[in-house]
């Protein structure tokens, strides 16, 4: 799942792993990835940061919080400084940090190492 309030940057998530082979649901909020998880689990979850309605901190610790969920590697997008990226990590246990603008072999990678 791709979770961004940016179209440009969810659509271009989603078409870059679907051109991989994956599967890809997307949702505009932390709310709208939340409600959506918990009834149709995915296998990893790729969530910015700064997004309307509820953040992607605000969502990831929802996530880690339901049994439902908690098991689903959370891929932090953020274009916030390594510092602010780094409290988010440990604050709601991110699999791992792709800075923004990202790297799209970096985050093939990742979605690689992490996707079940």
């Amino acid at each position: 799942m791709v979770v961004d309030d940016e179209p440009a940057i969810r659509e271009l998530c989603a078409d870059m792993l679907s051109g991989e082979g994956y599967e890809v649901a997307t949702a505009v909020n932390g709310r709208e990835a939340v409600d959506m998880l918990t009834r149709t689990p995915a296998d990893l979850v790729l969530m910015d940061i700064m997004m309307p309605v509820l953040d992607g901190l605000s969502a990831c610790k929802l996530l880690k919080a339901d049994d439902r969920t908690r098991d689903i590697p959370v891929v932090i997008m953020s274009a916030a400084s390594n510092v602010q990226s780094r409290r988010a990590e440990l604050q709601c246990l991110a699999a791992a940090i792709v800075p923004k603008p990202f790297d799209f072999d970096q985050l093939l990678n990742t979605v690689r190492e992490l996707a079940v």
